[in-house]
């Protein structure tokens, strides 16, 4: 009994932090992605745009978004960039 729970205690610690995807079924073959994966994905396009003034402008786009947590992470993103750059 203990080893079943100890396996399954270390399962959870080895699941933190992530998240399950939605899997594509053949009645969904493209199942809408979650919400926080699409914020991740356009912040982390905007900071890994390989010209300056682009990083500039996407993360000033996005910290104009209506998402208070986009918002904020694309206003500390700007923040330091432009700390770097000084």
């Amino acid at each position: 009994m203990k080893t079943a729970q100890k396996n399954s205690e270390s399962r959870e610690e080895q699941a933190r932090g992530v998240i399950r995807l939605p899997q594509a079924t053949a009645e969904n073959p493209n199942p809408e992605q979650l919400q926080l994966l699409d914020k991740v994905t356009r912040l982390c396009a905007a900071v890994s745009a390989p010209e300056l003034h682009q990083k500039l402008m996407e993360l000033n786009q996005l910290a104009a978004s209506d998402d208070p947590v986009l918002k904020k992470e694309a206003v500390e993103a700007l923040t330091a960039l432009q700390s770097s750059q000084l």
